[in-house]
């Protein structure tokens, strides 16, 4: 699947699908042929996914209200022998590495070969036909809600793991020297003059904080940005939990 869904949004859903498998028209070779050759069967593949999201009108309410949805759409091809499809074993070996290329649920496989086997067999192949075009769409419809509950958990995990990382900072106090931009005279507490998040500088006597890296900033700053992005500003080095 190539699109991406925030934490928030992914708590419930009820999923649909529907699977629509047809022959389209055979070609034949006019001439006709002595003994019979190998047919091949074209499938191709069309695979959407449309995600509705939606929410609780209310804290006690079971009605949602939508926000919008977002489609998908992935689609292949392969080609395989009449012959090969007249076994299912055969078959699903063969086509479900290509369903899962694009992205079909694994539950969902055995009854799209199934019905792919199914369509193969009952067409009429004579000796003048070269080609058995089948179309396969596979619609996942999905609606997705926040729940208020999950939605407070995931609130809480995140705020965890925000203080846990925090926790690993050293926080110090600049010096006046430091906050001055004096150089080497601004010894060991502090070794940069400026916040890199806010660009501001460090006020003599203010509370910064040094990350693993060695890199350092206002706490405030670096909690809003670790918030967002649980990496270092400067180096993107990832913060430990």
């Amino acid at each position: 699947m190539t699109s991406t869904m925030d934490d928030d949004q992914v708590h419930h859903g009820v999923v649909n699908f529907s699977i629509d498998v047809k022959p389209l028209s055979v070609l034949a070779n006019d001439a006709r042929q002595q003994l019979p050759s190998p047919v091949l069967v074209h499938i191709q593949f069309l695979h959407q996914l449309h995600y509705e999201f939606a929410q609780y009108t209310g804290p006690r309410s079971e009605t949602m209200m939508s926000s919008g949805g977002h489609l998908v759409s992935r689609d292949g091809s392969c080609q395989l022998y009449l012959t090969e499809l007249k076994s299912f074993y055969l078959s699903f070996s063969l086509l479900s590495p290509e369903l899962s290329k694009l992205g079909v649920a694994q539950d969902m496989h055995q009854e799209i070969v199934g019905r792919i086997v199914e369509c193969a067999n009952n067409v009429k192949a004579d000796r003048n036909v070269m080609l058995v075009p089948i179309q396969v769409e596979v619609l996942r419809s999905a609606t997705i809600w926040r729940c208020p509950q999950c939605t407070w958990e995931l609130r809480m995990r995140r705020e965890a793991a925000l203080n846990r990382r925090m926790r690993r900072m050293k926080r110090f106090l600049v010096s006046p020297a430091a906050a001055v931009g004096s150089g080497d005279e601004a010894g060991e507490n502090n070794t940069t003059t400026s916040c890199s998040v806010c660009l501001e500088e460090f006020a003599a006597g203010a509370l910064a904080v040094r990350t693993p890296c060695s890199h350092e900033f206002h706490e405030e700053c670096l909690r809003t940005w670790i918030e967002k992005k649980p990496s270092c500003p400067l180096c993107r080095f990832e913060m430990p939990i």
